[in-house]
């Protein structure tokens, strides 16, 4: 029960800070709309406050989703070797595709030498590639792609972030 009013009080802020607004807008909207296509309908305030209460929670609920859309949205692109080497910083946007298709696996050192250039950081177990910053609300210095060896052949691959 300790937590009740402060949670209280967010949810009363985020009522006053972003769903009124959204109401007010949507109220004012359908009322303008009423009055301009039905002059002579009674009570036009009590039809677009009803009509308004009904279509804020869903213009909200597209309003984040548009919203986060935005935030996350990037493209995911076919790996092609040119690309992969000439923008580091949107590797990102090609390693789904490359884990997916499996195609690393079972290669060994000089092809994926071949395949993906020199890695930034290597060792017997384990070669890693930086694959750029991908979009998001989230602080990250970048994701990363780690390849494991055993012995001299691609085992499998990984993803994190840095």
């Amino acid at each position: 029960m300790t937590n009740f009013w402060p949670n209280l009080t967010f949810y009363l802020l985020v009522g006053l800070f972003c769903v009124l607004p959204v109401f007010v807008v949507a109220f004012k909207t359908i009322r303008a709309g009423l009055t301009r296509i039905r002059p002579q309908q009674p009570h036009p305030k009590r039809w677009a406050a009803l009509t308004a209460i009904m279509a804020t929670p869903l213009l909200c609920w597209a309003g984040i989703h548009a919203v986060l859309f935005y935030v996350y949205y990037y493209p995911h692109r076919s790996f092609d070797p040119s690309g992969w080497e000439v923008a580091p910083n949107k590797r990102y946007e090609m390693v789904d595709e490359l884990q997916a298709s499996r195609r690393l696996i079972g290669l060994d050192s000089t092809q994926v030498s071949a395949l993906l250039g020199p890695a930034y950081h290597q060792d017997e177990a384990s070669w890693s590639y930086n694959l750029g910053i991908r979009p998001g609300l989230g602080l990250s210095d970048g994701q990363v792609l780690v390849l494991e060896f055993s012995g001299d052949k691609v085992l499998r691959t990984r993803t994190y972030e840095n």
